[in-house]
């Protein structure tokens, strides 16, 4: 897994390319969980990280 350092997050919405797929790296998902650990968007609610 590549890191991009780019990412989009959604509340509750599965995110998809324009292909139908979803997809993220390790270390992607790794820098999301992070940025919403120290700047919190998604507060006690489900969220989504895609490329």
């Amino acid at each position: 897994s590549t890191e991009t350092g780019e990412y989009r997050t959604s509340d509750d919405v599965l995110l998809r390319s324009p292909d139908g797929s979803s997809q993220i790296s390790a270390a992607d998902l790794a820098l999301a969980v992070l940025d919403e650990i120290e700047q919190p968007r998604h507060h006690r609610r489900r969220f989504h990280a895609a490329h």
